[in-house]
């Protein structure tokens, strides 16, 4: 018995051992492509931030670049009568900056309310009045008392505080600017500034142009053939250039305050006036070429690795199959020799003793009647056993071939039930048999029709309980002849129903004795006659086995 089940204990410990590797395997070979794709990410993400720093580098660069280059002429240079000198450190900031949208200038002596503009001969501000250009210069000087008179009055607050610079938010009709003056005094401060030298930022113009030219240019430098996507966002989360980023992208976002001049003059002391929005720019690196080309080989990867561990599941799952089935099958076929070794010995060793008893001599007339009458039952019950082997070897090996002729069902069926009389009797069973007399004959092989019946009925004698009733049936059925043998006995539970005719199966409420062969020979006398087979079953209330087979029409 030990050795029987060695393989089924063996199976999952086998099926364990052959999973560890693999799992192993997978583990190392997904961790192995979560850490590239992790490297992949890491090196993207250090090209956004790269990126955004190269950006907020350069926005600051060129942001304080006017206020830093531009109007430190003021204090380099002597200031003259004439403002024909200011005429190329303006030039010069007007063809670099382009966010300046116009200087202005006074000194001292001038008009108190004479400030004079210069603007670029092609983008001249919308307040300004027109004036024609010299041919010889890009630029156009020009005055506006009112609006001159608006910023020396703004400026000169915080000339009285000896304050260097003047940085504050303005309005010219209805544009936003942002206003940058640098003062210069005499001697001491404070005082009133011998020199005015600023410029004015529209804001709008800024939103609308200024961004998307210098981002454009940054991705050329830091992200043309990675596929970076740059973008900045107002201080309302409102993309004014570049995009779109993806939200919760891979990348960088950094913020910086709108401010196109260095942001320490206004540190210690910042104006009530100034408005300092809190903009941002951000790099997404989700669409980096290097992290695709990881991405796409990762899923390469995992699609290879998804096959060849469903291939080796599959296999895993075969082997453990076929392990399972074979201990199974070699399971029942050691109850099938150990049940036809039982069957064989017990009508040969009552066969053997009756023998014995009557060659002694003892016994009256009567007994030796009975003993004759025990002896052809073993005999008869001996030789259901061998034919039913025999049929086994023949269904299972050559196909022997039948002798198909007409028949009557009501001749094979007094065959059987003589041949079980002896047992019905001392049973106590109650046999009821049903043929009508209209019932057509049917082609078969007399012997395997005979065979098929003893097993139902012996079957049927087998489990039976309490009611020891047995009913024998035939009816029409079209052109066919529907064939049953019912019984009141411990019926089969329905997980089994599908799986008793099958060679060697014994269900878990199999009586002792039996080869487990009987219904496998049934169905396959059913099939090789082109009939077909029918089981209906309820625990503990009964059985019926119906056979339908090809009538002959009279």
């Amino acid at each position: 018995m030990t050795s029987r089940f060695s393989w089924s204990r063996k199976t999952p410990w086998l099926a364990i051992g052959a999973c560890v590797p693999a799992v192993a395997l997978a583990w190392l070979g997904f961790g192995a492509i979560v850490d590239g794709e992790r490297a992949a990410e890491t090196v993207a993400s250090k090209r956004a931030q790269s990126a955004s720093a190269l950006i907020l580098a350069a926005l600051a660069r060129d942001m304080r670049g006017a206020q830093l280059l531009v109007l430190s002429a003021i204090d380099r240079e002597p200031r003259t009568d004439s403002d024909v000198d200011l005429l190329d450190p303006i030039g010069s900031g007007l063809a670099r900056y382009a966010y300046t949208d116009a200087f202005f200038s006074w000194h001292d002596g001038d008009n108190p309310d004479a400030v004079t503009f210069y603007s670029r001969a092609e983008r001249p501000p919308h307040w300004l009045p027109t004036r024609t250009p010299p041919a010889t210069s890009p630029l156009v000087m020009s005055s506006d008392g009112v609006l001159g008179k608006r910023l020396l009055d703004r400026v000169s607050k915080d000339a009285a505080q000896g304050h260097r610079s003047s940085v504050f938010s303005f309005e010219v009709g209805d544009g936003r600017y942002q206003v940058v003056a640098a003062l210069s005094y005499a001697d001491a401060r404070p005082q009133p500034p011998t020199a005015v030298l600023g410029f004015l930022v529209s804001l709008d113009w800024v939103r609308a142009n200024y961004f998307g030219a210098l981002i454009a240019e940054v991705a050329r430098i830091e992200g043309g053939d990675r596929d970076l996507v740059f973008a900045v966002f107002d201080d309302r989360d409102r993309v004014v250039a570049g995009g779109p980023v993806a939200a919760g992208a891979l990348g960088d976002r950094r913020a910086f305050a709108l401010a196109f001049f260095d942001p320490l003059v206004v540190a210690v002391d910042p104006p009530g006036d100034l408005e300092l929005p809190s903009w941002a720019v951000a790099v997404d690196a989700s669409g980096d070429a290097a992290l695709a080309a990881a991405g796409r080989t990762a899923r390469r990867t995992l699609a290879v690795a998804a096959a060849m561990w469903v291939v080796l599941g599959a296999g895993l799952l075969l082997t453990v199959w076929g392990v399972q089935t074979n201990a199974t099958l070699a399971a029942m076929r050691a109850d099938f020799v150990s049940a036809v070794t039982h069957e064989l010995k017990t009508p040969i060793a009552n066969m053997r003793a009756i023998n014995e008893t009557l060659a002694a001599g003892r016994g009256s007339a009567e007994m030796t009647r009975e003993y004759a009458r025990l002896g052809n039952r073993e005999a008869a019950r001996l030789t259901r056993l061998v034919e039913n082997l025999l049929a086994y070897a023949r269904t299972t090996d050559v196909a022997d071939a039948y002798t198909m002729e007409l028949l009557s069902l009501e001749t094979v069926v007094d065959k059987s039930l003589q041949e079980f009389a002896p047992v019905l009797k001392d049973g106590g069973f109650e046999v009821h048999v049903d043929l009508p007399e209209e019932l057509p004959p049917v082609r078969g092989d007399a012997t395997a029709l005979g065979l098929m019946l003893n097993n139902l009925v012996d079957n049927a004698i087998r489990y039976s309980s309490a009611r020891r009733r047995i009913t024998v049936a035939a009816h029409p059925s079209g052109a066919d002849v529907v064939l049953s043998v019912a019984d009141q006995g411990i019926g089969i539970p329905k997980d089994e129903v599908s799986r008793v005719t099958g060679r060697f199966f014994r269900g878990r409420n199999a009586v002792t004795g039996g080869s487990g062969l009987g219904l496998a020979i049934v169905g396959r006398i059913v099939a090789d006659h082109r009939g077909s087979l029918a089981i209906t079953s309820e625990f503990g209330v009964g059985t019926t086995v119906s056979v339908t087979l090809h009538g002959v029409p009279s």
